[in-house]
């Protein structure tokens, strides 16, 4: 397998073609796949990429719903994820926090309880149910 110059050369700058091209392939001829960085399978999870969210993904500090510069960029990097549409909008609402929790149906009055039924300790919210839940984490 060797690199395809031809189509490098057309689609970039000439100080990264020859840093492209001086790239080694791989030796036992292995084919590259898409790898999660966030997670030790290498595969997506919801829990990581809201986690990710939180942390702001580059440090852990929170991400803050005030600074839209750092809410922009997770709202990229969420919708350039290469999963299905509806992974997508399900990180997008749990990052608004708009899905329907038991915390947030309380807050609407639709309901009077709010606790977690899992674990049966805390009000489960968004931040509960991907972060804290030790029943959640058993999953």
């Amino acid at each position: 397998m060797e690199w395809r110059a031809d189509l490098i050369r057309q689609n970039f700058m000439p100080q990264d073609v020859e840093a492209i091209l001086s790239i080694p392939h791989s030796a036992n001829g292995a084919r590259d796949r898409l790898i999660w960085a966030r997670t030790k399978n290498g595969k997506f999870s919801m829990r990581s990429a809201y986690k990710m969210a939180q942390e702001g993904m580059w440090g852990k500090r929170g991400a803050e719903p005030s600074n839209p510069t750092i809410l922009r960029v997770i709202w990229r990097h969420i919708w350039e994820m290469n999963i299905p549409n509806k992974l997508k909008h399900f990180a997008w609402k749990a990052c608004k926090n708009i899905l329907a929790t038991k915390e947030n149906l309380k807050r609407r009055n639709i309901t009077n309880d709010s606790v977690c039924e899992a674990c049966e300790k805390h009000s489960k919210s968004i931040c509960h149910i991907f972060r804290f839940c030790d029943k959640a984490k058993e999953v």
